[in-house]
């Protein structure tokens, strides 16, 4: 994963963190782009170092996330790349 990539999925994990309730799926459909297996990873590693920190609760959120789009990539066999699952994501 470079760098720049990694920069990106934690400014979209920072803005999750950030934004009100209820607006994570309008934002996650706004950066389908970063959403992969090295997202979830991204938020994998924030989650524990946020418990690590105490903020338990952010560490929740962020695994919660991790663990959303972990299985959505899991139900799915074409990926992002076709509009059916551009489509579904944005029901996420």
């Amino acid at each position: 994963m470079d760098e720049q990539r990694s920069q990106a999925y934690l400014s979209l994990i920072q803005e999750l963190l950030e934004c009100p309730s209820g607006e994570e799926p309008q934002i996650l459909n706004r950066h389908l782009e970063l959403l992969d297996e090295g997202f979830v990873q991204a938020c994998e590693l924030v989650a524990a170092q946020l418990q690590e920190e105490g903020q338990d609760n952010q560490a929740q959120f962020v695994g919660n996330v991790a663990q959303e789009v972990g299985e959505y990539f899991n139900s799915q066999t074409s990926g992002l790349a076709t509009s059916e699952g551009q489509a579904k994501a944005k029901n996420y």
